[in-house]
């Protein structure tokens, strides 16, 4: 971890936007001696004002070193914007399903397979995407024509104005794809066990508001009946939530205050 400097300013720019699952010092289990590295920060930067309270408990710091100024790679989602909508030459939507991490990996794998055995049949009309957590260990080769398993974070965001459908848990992935407007539905057989041993900033079926289920099946059904297409107000509410700044100048904020800081 970069070691400060005398008259150096440090400032975190988190990899994730929003304030959904806790971490940091939020979870009474990660104390001060397991997150030390992050106590160093003389700023950090949020994508909305609504973050402030959260992150500032997350990296034991004061809400006024806390700054909205929107998340820099949210800039990329505007620049990406223009291929909302696009189709590749065979026809089909696109569905990407982004699970995120467990502590048991088997957990991990057992819904994985659970949404592939359950959604094989609909690669008629999706070409469907499976993205998997960097800490997830998946060794199965799977061959399935119109199924691509992937591990590559920067893939699954590069995608995002392709997708047509998102299916995810927890991951804070579906915060940036609310910037696109499009359908998001959560499938989380555990939710209450996720709720008791990582746990929200949120009340997480009323923030998100997006269609929630436990049941595979159910969920099938929601997508192979198309009715999951109905009423997107829910999405256009997340992305109030989540974006103060949706026109593409996070990073020249940024740099801004950084020049500014500069001048003291």
């Amino acid at each position: 971890m970069y070691k400060q400097k005398q008259k150096n300013n440090v400032i975190q720019i988190w990899h994730a936007i929003g304030h959904l699952k806790k971490f940091g010092l939020s979870i009474p289990s990660n104390n001060s001696s397991i997150i030390k590295h992050h106590s160093n920060y003389d700023f950090a930067i949020v994508n909305s004002t609504e973050d402030i309270p959260y992150y500032a408990e997350a990296f034991g710091m004061t809400k006024e070193k806390v700054i909205s100024l929107g998340n820099p790679k949210v800039d990329g989602l505007y620049l990406y914007s223009d291929l909302v909508g696009s189709r590749e030459k065979n026809g089909k939507k696109k569905l990407l399903y982004a699970p995120t991490y467990r502590k048991d990996n088997q957990d991990s794998v057992e819904i994985i397979e659970s949404f592939l055995s359950s959604f094989e049949h609909l690669t008629s009309i999706f070409d469907i995407y499976i993205s998997l957590h960097p800490y997830v260990t998946y060794k199965k080769n799977i061959n399935i024509d119109g199924i691509t398993i992937f591990q590559d974070g920067n893939f699954s965001e590069q995608i995002l104005p392709k997708i047509d459908l998102m299916i995810t848990d927890y991951s804070s992935i579906m915060l940036e794809y609310s910037y696109f407007e499009k359908p998001l539905l959560i499938f989380a057989p555990d939710v209450n066990t996720y709720t008791k041993d990582v746990g929200f900033y949120v009340d997480f079926p009323k923030y998100v508001e997006a269609p929630i289920f436990t049941s595979i099946s159910q969920l099938t059904y929601f997508v192979e009946t198309g009715e999951y297409l109905n009423d997107l107000n829910y999405i256009l509410a997340l992305k109030n939530k989540v974006f103060d700044y949706v026109e593409g100048s996070n990073a020249e904020r940024l740099y801004n205050f950084i020049v500014e800081q500069t001048k003291y």
